[in-house]
């Protein structure tokens, strides 16, 4: 009698389990050849897939891979996110420049693909982890890798604002409120008292450090004078800065509670009104950010904005609480 044929699931099923013992029998170096040589076959695979074929290629693996965290186990799961994420790291650190631009403008599209197709319930499921995982990331930063983080943040966010049309202000603006809004209502009473206490302490400070206008006196008196050169003069008016001569580089001097900082900066001779206000705002902002000694790139940007500058060296003078 001949013998019945195995169906192909069954011969399917006997392959993988022949392999999947095959596999627990490796030594690492085995194992880590035969990652090798499957990653070259599978990249050889897909790049001679047709669109249909990658779409439906990735729909499959999409579909596999969420049976398979469906049934992991918590220490299973923490095992794969571990593993991902060095993996992901080792792979970016070998990327090049060219292939990390063509990766996030990838991941910006597939992410934008996805937050389209979810419905509300796993939007708000998606930015409750994202704030858990951001908050987690934020705890363990060293406060070198704060400032870093916080710069290219704040980098990255002006050149976003600096690109966008009206609408997308005045959407971004009214998106940004409502963010604003859902977050403090659903603070805690000690979150709101923490809030509002940094919020009070952060416009104290704002308003405690000022730009100080001054002048370079036409005839000043001793105690007016540094190294020989006359040094600026307070003014109460602070709207219009107006410059108007080379002065040394200047010193630190105690006066009372407050200290006086002359800073050696290059300048533009009879700025324009318009540029003396540029200047102002960006002065404030600098000193309300607490980076003072990096004013030196606001007169960089100044310098671009008329032709023909002259540039000398005169000391801009801050008050400083």
């Amino acid at each position: 009698m001949p013998r019945k044929r195995k169906s192909n699931l069954s011969r399917s099923f006997t392959r993988a389990r022949t392999a999947k013992v095959a596999r627990s029998r490796e030594s690492e170096e085995q194992t880590q050849t035969r990652q090798m040589l499957d990653s070259q076959r599978h990249a050889t695979q897909r790049a001679s897939e047709t669109l249909e074929q990658s779409q439906a290629r990735r729909a499959l693996d999409a579909e596999r891979h969420a049976s398979q965290r469906a049934s992991e186990t918590f220490t299973q799961t923490q095992a794969r996110q571990a593993l991902d994420a060095e993996r992901h790291a080792s792979q970016r650190a070998s990327d090049t420049f060219t292939q990390t631009e063509t990766r996030r403008a990838l991941d910006a599209e597939r992410h934008a693909f996805q937050r389209a197709s979810e419905t509300y319930t796993q939007t708000q499921a998606r930015q409750t982890l994202d704030a858990e995982r951001d908050a987690f990331q934020r705890a363990s930063e060293t406060f070198t890798q704060t400032q870093a983080r916080q710069t290219l943040d704040a980098e990255r966010h002006a050149s976003q604002r600096a690109a966008e049309t009206v609408e997308q202000t005045q959407t971004r603006r009214v998106l940004d409120a409502e963010r604003h809004g859902q977050l403090i209502a659903a603070e805690t009473d000690e979150d709101s008292q923490r809030r509002r206490l940094l919020n009070a302490e952060r416009q104290a400070e704002r308003r405690r450090i000022s730009v100080v206008d001054f002048r370079i006196t036409q005839e000043p008196d001793d105690s007016q004078h540094y190294n020989g050169l006359p040094v600026m003069q307070e003014t109460e008016d602070n709207e219009n800065m107006n410059y108007v001569g080379p002065i040394e580089t200047g010193h630190q001097e105690e006066h009372g509670e407050e200290h006086i900082i002359y800073t050696s900066l290059p300048y533009l001779k009879n700025m324009t009104p318009r540029l003396t206000r540029l200047f102002n705002n960006a002065v404030k902002m600098k000193i309300a950010n607490r980076s003072v000694l990096t004013i030196n790139s606001i007169f960089t940007k100044l310098k671009n904005k008329v032709k023909n500058p002259r540039e000398s060296q005169m000391d801009v003078v801050y008050s400083i609480p």
